[in-house]
């Protein structure tokens, strides 16, 4: 039996009139206000339950919404750290942050920087590089304006910011690298992957879509982001008010990676609602809805991503084609930050009674989502030469034997955190529905029309099964919606209605995510989608280019 439809919250209906309101609002430094502007305390009791219904007088909501605007420009309140925000790179209501730049530079890359005086010229001609290292300085000496908890700190941003400036150096080319039968992979064909626009004939409808599910900015990529993972994250189990502003809080993220295919209006508003979003959800903290480390490492999160959003490899094109790896330290050493899964992690904190992440558990949880996204990515980001996916990056030697074992370290990786905690298993679950559901992975196209490689028939995969049982016994708990829930045989747009309707009780979300992590993790389908070596796409790659 469905679900039935759910009505809207009344915390959905006050964050919805809360960012038209901000919107609207008045946010110069000239407020003209004639009343001092409402208490903290007194905004902040208005955002609890029982008092949330006084909210939908518009009057005493723009009250409510000017006093806080008033207040944050006197610097009364912080965003998660014991200071206020005092520049742009911290500053998360500014509703300034685009990281596009007019850069003539052919980018970092051993053509360019052959010594150490070459490299720091480098940095200095990139416009992109000049502007990341501006925001890294700027945020390092603030770091009294946020708080990290350990799962975000300054040293591991510098470390970023320095993998991301380099990643172009200790080029491993196609000469250096061999197949499972020895030869060299400079005989494998090229490689070919779906582009990263909607289709058509597989995706929803945008009308049907939005009303599925809707956003303010009307974006597929941003809705994808927000709905199949940050909001998922929550397993239907924590008010959609809080988890769309959540979500929304995330905007940032969205500008980083689609600010370039962004019409200006439509990243104005994406600036605008992250910035109503974030302001929302503090003083939801000052409510005691969220809890002080929640809205903290959100923060965090998201000025660090900030800081590296600016990247652009500017030397994708004097990169020679093919499959190669170039320098990569750690697997997570900038994806831990820019694989932006802290909006799930919230949601997940949230659906799990407050539960909390420690350093170490965040790094697995960034590992195995960036081995889940980079792995499905692997063919397009090669095709593309985007050189920040560390999976390809980090190709030496054998490259079936070293797609053997990231494969196998995804799967074995998921299942222990699934078996950790509920919170770490509900992200993981999560990011596999986005993966699956998202129309930029292009999971249906791939998964339909890969084909065995009539040259070089598949080597065998060593070690995927056992840990694939211990996910499938560790999902156990979240159930199942059996045949009725996603397959492979369903498009998105198919799988789009489904969700819809499963989303609305927390028991079926569950089931659903559960399937997901069971159908994207199975050894046969995961591998083939990896496998560049074996298994080929031979399909229109559409407009190559296209951003995201």
């Amino acid at each position: 039996m469905l679900p039935p439809p759910t009505s809207q919250s009344s915390r959905l209906e006050v964050y919805h009139a809360w960012v038209d309101t901000w919107l609207r609002a008045e946010t110069s430094e000239d407020d003209s206000s004639d009343s001092p502007p409402l208490e903290l305390e007194t905004m902040a009791a208005l955002l609890q339950d029982a008092n949330l219904s006084q909210l939908r007088d518009p009057t005493l909501l723009r009250q409510v919404v000017t006093s806080f605007q008033q207040r944050y420009r006197n610097g009364e309140i912080t965003l998660g750290g014991s200071q206020p925000a005092s520049c742009d790179a911290t500053d998360l209501l500014s509703a300034r942050y685009d990281p596009r730049v007019e850069c003539a530079c052919d980018g970092i890359s051993p053509m360019s920087a052959t010594s150490e005086a070459d490299l720091m010229i480098a940095q200095k001609s990139c416009r992109s590089v000049e502007k990341m290292l501006r925001a890294l300085a700027e945020v390092s000496e603030r770091s009294a304006e946020w708080n990290g908890h350990g799962l975000f700190t300054k040293d591991k941003l510098h470390a970023a910011v320095e993998e991301l400036t380099f990643c172009n150096l200790d080029l491993q080319t196609l000469s250096t690298l061999t197949v499972c039968t020895g030869a060299n992979a400079a005989s494998l064909p090229p490689l070919r992957a779906p582009d990263r626009r909607p289709n058509p004939a597989c995706d929803s409808a945008p009308h049907a879509f939005q009303t599925y599910f809707p956003t303010a900015e009307r974006i597929k990529f941003c809705a994808d982001a927000k709905y199949f993972h940050a909001m998922a994250c929550g397993g239907g189990g924590v008010d959609e008010g809080l988890v769309r502003a959540i979500a929304d809080a995330g905007n940032d993220v969205l500008i980083g990676d689609y600010c370039e295919a962004a019409p200006a209006g439509t990243l104005r508003l994406l600036q605008r609602t992250g910035a109503a979003a974030t302001g929302f959800l503090k003083l939801c903290t000052l409510a005691g809805v969220l809890s002080d480390w929640q809205f903290a490492i959100l923060a965090a999160a998201h000025i660090h991503f900030r800081v590296v959003g600016y990247y652009r490899n500017h030397a994708t094109g004097r990169l020679p084609d093919g499959l190669y790896g170039s320098r990569m330290t750690q697997l997570t050493t900038h994806r831990h930050i820019d694989i932006a899964i802290a909006v799930g992690i919230v949601t997940a904190s949230l659906a799990t009674g407050n539960q909390q992440l420690t350093e170490a558990q965040y790094m697995r949880l960034s590992r195995a989502t960036t081995l889940i996204n980079d792995l499905v990515d692997l063919r397009s980001d090669a095709m593309r030469k985007q050189r920040e996916n560390p999976v390809l990056r980090g190709i030496r030697g054998s490259v079936c034997g070293y797609l053997n074992t990231q494969v196998r370290d995804c799967i074995a990786g998921a299942a222990e955190l699934v078996e950790s905690s509920p919170l770490l298993a509900l992200v993981t679950m999560a990011f596999c529905n986005w993966t699956v559901m998202a129309s930029h992975h292009k999971l249906y196209e791939l998964v339909h029309s890969l084909r065995e490689s009539s040259e070089l028939p598949p080597c065998a995969y060593e070690g995927l099964e056992e840990p694939y049982e211990r996910l499938v016994r560790a999902l156990q708990p979240y159930g199942s919606l059996g045949v009725t829930g996603p397959r492979w045989d369903l498009r998105r747009a198919e799988l789009d209605a489904l969700y819809s309707i499963y989303r609305r009780c927390p028991e079926t979300h569950a089931a659903w995510l559960a399937d997901m992590a069971r159908l994207l993790l199975r050894p046969s389908t995961f591998r083939r989608i990896a496998d560049v070596v074996h298994h080929v796409w031979m399909g229109d790659v559409g407009d190559v280019w296209y951003c995201p």
